[in-house]
């Protein structure tokens, strides 16, 4: 889908996403040990989507008037983050079926990418104006989460 360039780190750091849940399946598929899939799922919350979920609400989200934000796109997107955030706790500490915790958290951050890319980037495109958009812009960059995460375990590799 074809971004605004106010929003394309935000949209490449979507990609690092998709990549990351797509590392998560293959270390189920493969039977990877359950605690390195914790640890690894831990950095991804840590070094990538708590930093990219705060960028969504502190830079975009807080731009919109009380009423902009009662859209119900920008209300599943809020309640989406606070879902996977809980659900990655949930994965730390339980001693269940923590394969079918992992999936359901892979799965769940593809369909987020998806909803945010096909509507909540354009609701902020559509929603904003120039002007708080090229602000946005500025500071996306200033924060942007590079894709690279401190792991030497590729687990999702045959």
């Amino acid at each position: 889908m074809q971004r605004l360039d106010h929003l394309k780190t935000l949209s490449w750091e979507h990609h690092d996403a998709l990549k990351y849940a797509h590392r998560l399946r293959k270390g189920i598929a493969r039977g990877t040990d359950v605690d390195t899939l914790r640890r690894y799922l831990h950095l991804v919350v840590e070094h990538h989507l708590r930093p990219h979920f705060g960028q969504e609400e502190s830079i975009l989200v807080d731009r919109l008037s009380d009423e902009q934000r009662k859209a119900a796109v920008v209300q599943k997107v809020l309640e989406e983050h606070q879902q996977m955030l809980a659900l990655a706790e949930e994965i730390a500490h339980t001693t269940g079926d923590v394969a079918s915790l992992m999936t359901r958290f892979a799965d769940m951050l593809k369909q987020h990418v998806r909803l945010e890319q096909a509507q909540f980037f354009p609701y902020i495109e559509n929603t904003l104006s120039t002007q708080q958009l090229e602000s946005a812009q500025h500071e996306l960059e200033e924060r942007h989460v590079p894709g690279h995460l401190p792991w030497d375990l590729p687990f999702w590799k045959s």
